[in-house]
């Protein structure tokens, strides 16, 4: 009996929380408050207008509204360039080579497809599975075309977002959904949906059978 497993990567593999937090950190310091708000008020913005985080399309109306900006090029190389690979959650890779014992795991997150792909591929969870990962803006609407990509006989999606798991469960039924209880997600309301099972760490995937 095939088993997918697919992992989520925001606040499930990867820190994002505290990527978040050092990054603003840095970008205050080479634009200062003032600036500083107004990038993130386009990054809301830009997340309120697309459904999702989109950096690379923050950054260029950062850009249109402050052409003379003189630490822009710093900013954009800062934001690019930032280490994902020390936001890996303790334990993630670990649990990633024991669900590969029992079944095949895959990434599938979301989010906008450039830079998303970058933090994956910096840090190291596209090599974790062997390349296998699924991206998309809105992810819960392209379960069919996962399981093209992906056919099995049973499926596990792993997240940190009551939200995202209870879409999954309404649109496929028999999609085991696993709530790990990281970042600050994880606690929304669940508005009468439940997750299958809640791991409170990421790594409890290597022992937990599921």
């Amino acid at each position: 009996m095939r088993t997918v497993y697919l992992l989520d990567v925001d606040n499930t593999l990867l820190d994002n929380d505290r990527f978040n937090v050092d990054l603003t950190k840095e970008i205050v310091r080479l634009l200062g408050p003032d600036r500083t708000r107004e990038f993130h008020a386009l990054y809301e913005a830009v997340r309120a207008e697309l459904g999702y985080v989109d950096y690379p399309e923050t950054i260029r109306r950062f850009g249109r509204a402050h052409p003379d900006e003189p630490r822009f090029p710093e900013v954009v190389a800062l934001i690019l360039g930032w280490p994902s690979q020390q936001y890996v959650l303790p334990g993630a890779l670990e649990a990633i080579r024991s669900l590969a014992r029992r079944g095949l795991p895959v990434i599938l997150s979301d989010g906008d497809l450039v830079y998303q792909a970058a933090k994956i591929g910096r840090s190291g969870l596209a090599a974790a599975v062997d390349g296998r990962v699924l991206i998309y803006e809105h992810k819960e609407r392209h379960l069919d075309d996962v399981a093209r990509r992906f056919p099995a006989d049973r499926y596990v999606v792993v997240d940190d977002k009551p939200r995202i798991l209870a879409s999954v469960k309404a649109m496929r039924r028999d999609i085991l959904t696993v709530l790990v209880h990281q970042g600050k997600y994880a606690r929304e309301g669940l508005d009468g949906a439940h997750p299958d099972r809640t791991l409170e760490r990421v790594a409890d995937l290597a022992t937990v059978d599921l």
